[in-house]
C-alpha cells in the first residue's frame, strides 16, 4: 500500500469514497476534492492501483498547527492499517513541514471507534468543546510532534 498526495488521475474513486461516507452530492464531493487537492492537503492511500483511504489535512489551522480534519477507509479495507499508514503519513508532513511542536484532531465524543483510535495512535485528549458540530460535544486531540 502507498500513502500519498492524491493525483488527478485517482479523482474519480476519491469522489466515489467521498460521496460513500461525507456527502451524497456528487457536485459536492467533487467540491471537496477539488478545494483540498489544490491546497496540498488530500492525502490518499492505495493498493493495487485502487483508492482504499482519504484524508485531508488543514495546514496552519491555527497558529500554524495542522489539523487532521477528515479521515476516511473504504468499508472493504477497514481494519487493515489503511488509517494507521495515513495518519503516520500526516504526521510526518507536519513534521517536516511546520515549526509547531503540535498538531491536532478531534471527533463526536460518542464516536468510540475514533476515539480508541486516535488514543493508540498516541494523541492525548485536549478537551472538548460543546454545541460544536451540529448542536453534538466534540472532543480534540493533541499529538506530539517529538515522538516521532
Amino acid at each position: 500500500m502507498k500513502v500519498m498526495h492524491a493525483k488527478k488521475e485517482y479523482k474519480n474513486q476519491i469522489v466515489d469514497l467521498i460521496m460513500q461516507e461525507h456527502s451524497k452530492i456528487k457536485k459536492d464531493a467533487i467540491n471537496y476534492f477539488e478545494e483540498n487537492h489544490l491546497k496540498n492537503e488530500l492525502c490518499i492511500a492505495v493498493e493495487n492501483d485502487t483508492v482504499v483511504g482519504i484524508m485531508t489535512h488543514d495546514t496552519h489551522w491555527s497558529h500554524g498547527c495542522n489539523f487532521l480534519s477528515y479521515l476516511y477507509v473504504h468499508k472493504d479495507h477497514r481494519r487493515q492499517g489503511v488509517a494507521k499508514k495515513l495518519v503516520e503519513g500526516f504526521l510526518k508532513i507536519s513534521k517536516k513541514n511546520q515549526n509547531e511542536k503540535y498538531v491536532y484532531s478531534s471527533t463526536d465524543v460518542n464516536n468510540n471507534a475514533s476515539i480508541k483510535f486516535h488514543l493508540s495512535m498516541g494523541f492525548e485528549i485536549a478537551g472538548t468543546i460543546n454545541n460544536l458540530h451540529f448542536g453534538k460535544p466534540e472532543i480534540f486531540f493533541s499529538y506530539d510532534l517529538k515522538k516521532l
